[in-house]
């Protein structure tokens, strides 16, 4: 599992790319640090981008969570692109666009936080 985070300063939004497999506690620990380190003032927008993410177990699923309530504490909100395969398949199931924003690319996600 690899992460990277970009700062998009003209929209105050955190872009987080996860790739791999996203399963381990101690990876759903390091991400959690590393995007609650960032998610602050005015940093409070989320975009996570998971095109190149293969697997996402309930860890995963609570991450998100996590980062929704705080993004959202500090006045932001959390939005997705690039789902697809097995994790579009749980995001299907688990009814989970309807508790995100989801969009197809991160031209879209950008877009959204500039007018919200």
């Amino acid at each position: 599992m690899e992460s990277k985070i970009d700062l998009l300063n003209d929209v105050n939004v955190i872009i987080f790319r996860i790739s791999g497999r996203l399963l381990k506690e101690h990876d759903v620990q390091f991400l959690e640090e590393t995007i609650q380190a960032k998610l602050m003032l005015p940093f409070n927008k989320v975009l996570i981008d998971l095109t190149e993410l293969n697997y996402v177990n309930s860890s995963g699923i609570n991450l998100f969570m996590k980062i929704m309530n705080k993004s959202r504490i500090l006045g932001g909100d959390i939005a997705f692109f690039g789902v697809q395969g097995d994790v579009k398949k749980l995001f299907d199931v688990a009814k989970l666009s309807e508790v995100y924003t989801v969009f197809t690319s991160e031209e879209e996600g950008k877009e959204y936080f500039k007018n919200n």
